[in-house]
Parts: structure tokens; C-alpha cells; sequence
């Protein structure tokens, strides 16, 4: 794992995700996240469902741990993209 920076997270939770979709006119991001491994994949699960039942074409560009500050590899999300 590499370390990060927690920037700007606006929030106190432990994990945290970087979600990007489509949007009319490009793209966007959202987040999800969680105090317990279990808690953060429920919302990330969630989020996710949402915006493929839109047809957002949702991909998670990046996990963070936010206690030890650090990110999970990019070879590693394979896992939280659609199929």
C-alpha cells in the first residue's frame, strides 16, 4: 500500500472511496464510506448500485484507509469495477 495524503476528506470515517460516473455533460465523483471494513463496503455496494441503475457507468478510482494512510493499489479495484 502506498501512503497518502488524507486530503480534503470531509469526513472522520476510517475508509473512504473516490467513485467517478457519468454525468449529461462529462463526469463526476462521489464517495462512500465507513468506520468498519463491513460498514464501508455496504455504502460502497449501495452507491454503486445506484448509479448502475442509471446507467452512470460508475468506476471506483480510489480506496483509502484513513487510519494508516494509505491507498489500495489500482491493481487491486479490478475487484469494485463492473464487470
Amino acid at each position: 500500500m502506498k501512503s497518502v495524503t488524507a486530503k480534503m476528506v470531509n469526513h472522520d470515517y476510517r475508509y473512504h472511496a473516490e467513485i467517478q460516473y457519468e454525468t449529461e455533460h462529462g463526469f463526476d465523483y462521489t464517495n462512500a464510506k465507513g468506520n468498519t471494513l463491513q460498514g464501508f463496503l455496504n455504502d460502497l455496494k449501495s452507491r454503486l448500485n445506484k448509479l448502475v441503475k442509471s446507467n452512470r457507468d460508475p468506476k471506483v478510482v480510489q480506496i483509502i484507509d484513513l487510519k494508516y494512510n494509505s491507498k489500495i493499489p489500482e491493481d487491486k479495484l479490478k475487484f469494485f469495477q463492473k464487470s
